[in-house]
Parts: C-alpha cells; sequence; structure tokens
C-alpha cells in the first residue's frame, strides 16, 4: 500500500512510501481512494 509522507516545509517536500496494510476491526471504516 503506497502513503504520501512529507519530508521537511520546502516546495515538494512529499514523497511516496510503502506501507503495510492496516488491519480493519469491527469498527472501523475502509475508504479506498
Amino acid at each position: 500500500m503506497k502513503a504520501l509522507a512529507r519530508f521537511g516545509k520546502a516546495f515538494g517536500g512529499y514523497k511516496m512510501i510503502d506501507v503495510p496494510q492496516p488491519m480493519c476491526g469491527p469498527e472501523d471504516v475502509v475508504i479506498e481512494i
């Protein structure tokens, strides 16, 4: 799963990183984009 991570406050300070997919519980809501 990809996530957007912020590195600093300068323009273009974002990077796509790989993160593990979170586990959903019975009270969680999943929104996929």
